[in-house]
């Protein structure tokens, strides 16, 4: 009988699961079902994983012929190991041990963090310390726990990695197939109100959220997880990401959150007090550990203003909406707060430079690590930082001229200078690329001259492989990279 969640997949979901007969299994030597997939990347994760390399979970369809299957030169010396997928293949049930799938369970901490260092490099090492139990460390304590949700949905996103490492199409078939059941399966949890704003449930959701903004199965899928997250966290309320593994979602997803909040025409649930409140106690936090650096008090100020930012642009957008005399007796008051906002901006601009600059200073020092992070890391997440800050630069920059026409040739001036830092997919849009709907329906403003146009940059036309640092880039400029903000007149 097919398991529970196969019954609401979809008709192309329940032929990729016919099609793949697929297992879930580590190479295994002197066997003709399984081959073998070494992956390079895991030398680099063992200090992480706190385990030797020995092999990625693999799938691989059980009617393929033995004539056609790999072998690997490191056969002799890997694992014998297998594990089913849920609800697959029953009546082969008998070739399973109990120690065999906790084994295989063991191994997705590996896997997991391979994936990590490669969509979340410069974020994850520059923000591990500041966490109180990491993604990875929190993956590698529930190993055992096999076929939650939440496993499956790291299993589909670190599958997607390997089948774009290996271009390996059944790696992709399969990994949709796993989306299904981990979607399933957290609905199942939403629906049970002990369980709904639990961190299983909310891990589930970011991590389903993350495959979607990597895979894209539907242009606007991720869009809707982000819909379920927000009320999921405003249910949880701010106090429940300030310890724990609660702290670790809520650092890596905020940034989305921001991206979502333009796409969507809203403010962002993170502007309001009591959250701006909670980044202020997660500073505060920091600054209290041995390791802290003045860097990252400031890219905390930093995060609570570009938090602010969607707000700013939906205020705008009704503004310019208005009729000639209502929006005359609103406006000084609104561009006055922008301007605040940049001025704000512009500052923390300047104090990161000068902590960024104190940072490397000491690294010159220590010929190669502050603390525990390499210069490469630290490197990357200052740069991508400041592209942030430059982007919602730029952005206020658009507010403040949709207002106040006799400022263009200053901030005109200024959005060059500050688009030498952000690539042209973001700072040099066509024009013929808004032709298509860009900003939602019922957004004010959309037919009115002069306007802003949204558009998202996280779509099937621009998507990255999974094996890239798209999702680096994404988190670490706070959601900037995701959404491009354009005056047209």
């Amino acid at each position: 009988m097919p398991p529970p969640m196969t019954l609401f997949c979809s008709k192309r979901d329940r032929a990729l699961v016919r099609r793949s007969s697929t297992v879930l299994a580590l190479q295994r030597p002197q066997s003709t079902l399984y081959r073998s997939c070494d992956d390079p990347g895991v030398q680099r994760t063992a200090s992480l994983a706190e385990t030797p390399p020995v092999g990625i979970l693999v799938f691989v369809p059980l009617d393929t012929p033995p004539s056609q299957q790999t072998q690997s030169p490191h056969q002799d010396r890997l694992p014998h190991l297998q594990c089913l997928a849920n609800g697959l293949l029953s009546d082969r049930r008998d070739r399973i041990t109990l120690i065999d799938a906790v084994a295989a369970s063991s191994q997705q901490t590996e896997v997991f963090a391979n994936y990590v260092l490669a969509a979340f490099p410069c974020y994850f090492m520059c923000t591990v310390n500041r966490v109180p139990i990491n993604w990875v460390a929190y993956v590698h304590s529930r190993r055992g726990s096999l076929n939650t949700p939440f496993d499956w949905a790291l299993r589909a996103s670190t599958t997607a990695y390997t089948g774009a490492l290996h271009n390996d199409p059944r790696y992709t078939d399969a990994a949709r197939v796993m989306y299904t059941w981990s979607l399933r399966g957290l609905a199942a949890m939403l629906s049970d109100t002990s369980r709904a704003t639990s961190d299983e449930a909310l891990a589930t959701a970011i991590s389903l959220a993350c495959f979607e903004v990597q895979n894209c199965t539907n242009p606007d899928s991720w869009l809707r997880h982000a819909a379920g997250i927000k009320t999921m966290m405003r249910l949880r309320g701010p106090q429940a990401h300030l310890h724990g593994f609660g702290r670790a979602m809520y650092i890596v997803y905020r940034n989305l959150m921001v991206t979502a909040a333009l796409l969507s025409g809203e403010e962002c649930l993170l502007q309001e007090p009591e959250w701006q409140d909670l980044n202020r106690q997660i500073a505060a936090d920091n600054a209290r550990r041995p390791d802290s650096s003045a860097y990252t008090d400031v890219a905390e100020r930093g995060f609570n203003e570009i938090s602010k930012v969607p707000g700013y642009v939906k205020r705008v957008r009704e503004l310019l909406a208005l009729p000639s005399k209502k929006r005359a007796s609103l406006q000084p008051a609104l561009l006055r707060d922008v301007l605040a906002a940049r001025a704000a901006l512009r500052g923390i601009h300047t104090e990161f430079g000068v902590a960024v600059s104190m940072v490397r200073a000491g690294q010159n020092e220590q010929q190669g690590f502050i603390g525990p992070l390499p210069f490469v890391f630290f490197d990357g997440f200052s740069c991508l930082y400041v592209r942030g800050i430059r982007s919602a630069l730029v952005i206020l920059n658009n507010l403040i001229l949709a207002m106040d026409e006799k400022q263009r040739t200053t901030i005109e001036a200024e959005n060059r200078t500050l688009s030498d830092g952000i690539p042209d997919v973001v700072s040099e849009p066509k024009r013929e690329e808004y032709e298509s709907p860009l900003t939602p329906p019922k957004s004010p403003g959309r037919s009115r001259k002069p306007a802003l146009a949204i558009r998202s940059l996280i779509s099937p036309q621009t998507r990255e492989p999974p094996t890239s640092n798209m999702m680096d880039r994404l988190v670490t400029t706070m959601g900037m990279d995701g959404v491009r903000v354009t005056l047209l007149e």
